[in-house]
């Protein structure tokens, strides 16, 4: 056994986070989506899994824009969860086996 550690925390660090526009506010997902909200996808509890990406605040900042400025609708949110899944390094159609950013991005594929 050696003495290297592995370091997850900045493993975290080094991703960037997914910043998107949405009726013509700026929000953020985390660089590395929380398993929690993997299993809302899995089980197609799209809402929930955005509360949990977005967190408390954004979320009832997105939830606060009115429909007729902004409807995030099955396409819409299709659209935002491939653009996630290759920003995690996901390329859509394609299986990386069963890490997170793969079943993100199957469940956005499931959306369409």
């Amino acid at each position: 056994m050696g003495d290297k550690v592995f370091d997850l925390d900045a493993l975290a660090d080094e991703a960037d986070p997914f910043t998107f526009t949405f009726g013509g506010e700026t929000f953020t997902f985390p660089p590395d989506p929380d398993i929690v909200a993997l299993e809302f996808f899995d089980k197609g509890d799209f809402q929930n899994a955005l509360f949990v990406l977005l967190g408390e605040e954004d979320y009832q900042r997105m939830d606060a824009i009115p429909a007729t400025t902004a409807r995030m609708g099955q396409a819409r949110f299709a659209a935002l969860m491939e653009a996630y899944g290759r920003h995690l390094g996901v390329e859509p159609g394609k299986s990386s086996g069963p890490s997170k950013s793969a079943r993100l991005a199957r469940s956005a594929r499931q959306v369409r």
